[in-house]
């Protein structure tokens, strides 16, 4: 007889027949509009909480509930609700497997056991409203509960189901771990650092030294200073998601791209200052020979030419 499925082969499938909101093996199987499958006794528990809060709220209308798995929103109603054929029918499969030979079904045992509970991870997270340790892929931090707070306030999917139905929540592995956030800041001091090289080396260059330019040059260089305290507070915050990291990222690029530019401005018009400059003194070169020669003229002796001369030689 061959050899049984390898742990993590099994440890796949055994989550794929799991709810995620009661860890359990699927009962009943229901697809919700957004493609995620839960037992129906969960989602019954999802649209009647969802009409609790509506009439608390004294919502007028069809009350909305939000799927566990990806938050998208669909009518609180059950006729929208589809049965997931495909699972209750493997599901089943495996449950008659173990009446008829348990023996071959090897390490799925508890699959098809509801009262086993299911290997968990290494690292555990406890969730804020129930005080239980629950997998990393159950929890989810509650934006709105963690506001005011030093630390996120994390819930576990029934908890944001009874709890935190209306409440933007993120799950956790969507939040960013320390590592992320240091080597996130980490990358941004250097390129703020080489970036500030550059322009203090390009302004050192520049001709026109003025109030208003050297205005400009403290204003640059001070905006550089604001991001010290900003990238101190996004090293230590809990709370920072992979995609608040991404958001500032681009912020901070905005940023550097928004200086670079003003230094190409600020040498441009230095460039037309000086085309200013080199076009004023042909003109003045110009009209001068033209006085001089009609000065020349007049006494009957040649001028000599002005290009390329500051002033006229005085005879």
């Amino acid at each position: 007889m061959a050899s049984g499925p390898s742990s993590s082969n099994t440890k796949q499938r055994n989550n794929a027949m799991n709810c995620s909101v009661c860890f359990e093996v699927f009962t009943d199987p229901l697809i919700l509009k957004c493609g995620h499958t839960f037992c129906k006794k969960c989602t019954d528990s999802l649209i009647r909480c969802a009409k609790e809060n509506a009439q608390q709220q004294y919502h007028y209308g069809t009350p909305t509930i939000a799927c566990p798995e990806c938050r998208a929103e669909m009518p609180a109603d059950g006729k929208y609700l589809v049965k997931n054929f495909r699972l209750a029918d493997i599901i089943n499969h495996f449950n008659l497997s173990l009446e008829t030979d348990p023996k071959d079904v090897g390490a799925t045992v508890w699959v098809a056991n509801p009262p086993s509970p299911p290997s968990r991870a290494s690292i555990e997270i406890l969730c804020n409203s129930c005080n239980e340790m629950y997998d990393p892929k159950h929890i989810f931090c509650c934006s709105w509960c963690s506001s005011g707070g030093q630390e996120p306030f994390f819930a576990c999917g029934t908890c944001c189901v009874k709890k935190h139905q209306q409440h933007p929540l993120t799950p956790y592995e969507q939040m960013a771990t320390p590592e992320e956030r240091e080597k996130f800041v980490n990358d941004v001091m250097s390129m703020l650092l080489d970036t500030s090289n550059n322009l203090q080396a390009d302004f050192g260059e520049s001709v026109r030294i003025t109030p208003e330019y050297q205005n400009l040059k403290n204003k640059i260089r001070d905006s550089f200073n604001f991001w010290n305290p900003v990238l101190n507070n996004l090293r230590t915050n809990p709370k920072l998601t992979k995609q608040a990291i991404e958001d500032h990222g681009n912020i901070i690029d905005y940023f550097l791209n928004l200086c670079e530019d003003t230094i190409s401005q600020v040498k441009r018009i230095e460039q037309k200052h000086a085309d200013d400059l080199i076009a004023l003194r042909a003109t003045f070169s110009h009209k001068v020979d033209d006085a001089f020669n009609k000065f020349g003229q007049s006494l009957n002796v040649p001028m000599p030419s002005t290009s390329g001369v500051a002033a006229p030689s005085g005879k």
